[in-house]
């Protein structure tokens, strides 16, 4: 195969076979940030794991805070101060990692 370039370009296709791409924690996948978009507080509940590390992050991908629970009840966070703008929540637990956005207004 030739690119606009002239110079010869590789072509290979890549078999999967039994691979799971993007499947999600049941334990992670029930949990829910509340409201969103939110003003004051974004409340996080529905986590299963007995502890989970919280990390929220700027569209930059700058972290800006980072927080540990040891339960399961509902956890409040404090995002009067940030600017408006979009945001990420990413959770990590025993049972694995995933980002959520929500929206400050």
């Amino acid at each position: 195969v030739q690119n606009a370039c002239s110079a010869d370009t590789l072509s290979d296709t890549l078999h999967l076979s039994n691979a799971s791409v993007g499947v999600m924690s049941p334990e992670l996948s029930t949990w829910t940030l509340q409201p969103n978009p939110c003003k004051d507080f974004l409340m996080i509940s529905g986590m299963q794991d007995a502890q989970t590390i919280y990390y929220l992050y700027d569209a930059r991908g700058r972290l800006l805070l980072q927080a540990t629970s040891t339960g399961t009840e509902p956890l409040p966070i404090g995002v009067h101060t940030l600017k408006p703008g979009l945001y990420f929540l990413r959770a990590t637990g025993i049972s694995g990692t995933q980002t959520r956005p929500f929206l400050k207004e």
